[in-house]
């Protein structure tokens, strides 16, 4: 869960993208993208440019009260795209303040791309953004960062479960196409709780989040995030389910995590490098109600080796019903 500090959400005027260290060419518009000689690394999500663009301007939080920057201002950043597609050696070229250069070289750490092949090889690719921040925040940052900072939010009479999600953490929730998961975990008098994943925030780069909102009192919900970490590279959520892990008598939340890394491979007695998928499953279980009366998560540790690799939460539903395990104490 991110620090409960006061936080500000810089919106970006826009940005500028290029595969060289040259700046932003004088009759360019803030949002097109200069041309390279060979095409530039994209996000894993796709999206072209404007993607990269998108993430780095939802990525940037500043803290309350940092100078607003003079309109028209911009900071140069430049960074390698390493040869796992991820960020390395970000540099600030031009800067506008301590508290604002620090927040857009944040933002650009947690960018993740695709791997760049040139020649049949993997390559270690430079790249320019051109960020203009006037330092101007939208509503809709006011009101993702109110929900995150607060850690509770209420619920509109009548509202729709995507409609809520949207409307409170419109940032970590803005598409529609965005998958939602209601259920009840733990079960309480004031309806389901919300489920959703998305890439992982600054504290978890690799990883991916994911989004618990939980009815406590009447239309008002708790908000937490759970870090589903790395497995050594990008890591998404494949799937969400619940069981009962320990024998307990009540159902845990899991979390099938995968990945993709680097592997050897033995083709006619040569040893060729890949990428191969793998698996891990993580376990929360429901810890009652913390000082404030907001329920809480915490994460099982036990070790289960026997979960590892397996690939689907059909394959881990059936191991644990077969598995003899011992309930914490």
């Amino acid at each position: 869960m991110r620090s409960s500090i006061p936080i500000l959400l810089l919106s970006l005027m826009g940005l500028c993208a290029c595969g060289d260290s040259a700046s932003l060419p004088p009759t360019a518009a803030p949002n097109t993208v200069a041309p390279a000689a060979d095409p530039l690394p994209e996000l894993y999500e796709g999206g072209g440019q404007q993607a990269v663009l998108e993430a780095v301007q939802q990525g940037i939080v500043l803290p309350w009260g940092t100078p607003v920057p003079a309109a028209n201002s911009r900071v140069v950043v430049q960074f390698v795209v390493g040869t796992l597609g991820d960020v390395a050696e970000p540099t600030i070229v031009q800067g506008v303040s301590p508290a604002v250069d620090e927040a857009v070289l944040t933002a650009v750490r947690i960018l993740r791309f695709r791997p760049v092949q040139r020649a049949g090889k993997f390559v270690r690719v430079p790249y320019t953004l051109t960020i203009h921040a006037p330092g101007v925040a939208t509503p809709a940052q006011y009101r993702e960062a109110a929900t995150r900072r607060r850690q509770i939010t209420r619920r509109l009479p009548g509202e729709a479960d995507s409609t809520f999600v949207r409307r409170v953490l419109p940032l970590s929730y803005p598409e529609e196409e965005h998958s939602l998961l209601a259920y009840a975990w733990r079960p309480g008098a004031f309806g389901k709780q919300l489920f959703f994943s998305r890439r992982g925030g600054d504290d978890n780069g690799y990883g991916t989040d994911l989004f618990v909102l939980d009815p406590y009192q009447p239309d008002t919900y708790a908000v937490q995030v759970i870090p589903i970490g790395s497995m050594g590279d990008v890591t998404d959520l494949a799937a969400l389910f619940f069981a009962d892990a320990d024998h307990d008598g009540r159902k845990d939340l899991l979390a099938l995590a995968e990945c993709s890394l680097r592997d050897g491979f033995e083709v006619d007695g040569e040893i060729l490098m890949g990428r191969a998928n793998h698996y891990r499953t993580d376990i929360w279980q429901y810890a009652g109600f913390d000082t404030a009366g907001r329920p809480q998560y915490r994460q099982d540790t036990t070790a289960r080796p026997y979960l590892d690799e397996l690939r689907t939460a059909a394959e881990v539903r059936d191991v644990l019903s077969n598995e003899k395990v011992t309930p914490h104490k």
